[in-house]
């Protein structure tokens, strides 16, 4: 019986840790983020910071470490779905800026994709630029809208989010 039981226990245990440990995704959506307010998107425990500024009707700058603190800041270049970032890592980070365009400026007519990471705990999050609205009398009163997702884990791996249009996000925000 003894022995039995000790077998049991091991083919549990076994089954068990061969169980693959799944990313928690955090997403959201986010509107009227005005130009040069700084957020924080992630899980509440990690995170990733983001900072972007206008440029001009339909575009306008991300910004990396050099101005968030903690956190650099890539072009997705190609990507239309969420779906289409395998390896996070893969991209170019830079701590400077980027440019980024909505869905109306965009080539693919979509908007852009960008990866933020944070340099010190290596998490990623992945922002859609959707729309922005430009102010150019008074730049600060500019808006930017699109939905980010955050992959608790610190993974990079965004290929099996598939959002619908009635998910409902939350956001932990942060202004400065």
């Amino acid at each position: 019986m003894k022995q039995t039981l000790k077998i049991l226990i091991l083919v549990t245990v076994a089954l068990l840790s061969a169980q693959p440990v799944l990313a928690e995704v955090v997403a959201g959506q986010i509107s009227d983020w005005y130009d040069s307010d700084q957020i924080e998107i992630g899980d509440g425990d990690n995170h990733v910071t983001l900072l972007w500024s206008v440029g001009g009707p339909h575009d306008g700058y991300l910004y990396g470490s050099d101005l968030t603190g903690d956190s650099d800041i890539a072009i997705a270049e190609d990507v239309t779905v969420i779906s289409q970032i395998a390896d996070a890592s893969a991209f170019s980070f830079i701590s400077d800026s980027v440019e980024c365009n909505d869905a109306v400026a965009d080539e693919n007519g979509v908007g852009g994709f960008f990866i933020s990471r944070n340099n010190s705990t290596g998490h990623y999050a992945v922002l859609h630029v959707e729309e922005i609205i430009a102010d150019m009398d008074d730049p600060f009163n500019s808006t930017l809208a699109g939905t980010w997702w955050f992959l608790t884990d610190g993974s990079g791996d965004f290929s099996a989010i598939t959002p619908t249009a009635n998910s409902t996000w939350s956001i932990v925000k942060t202004m400065y």
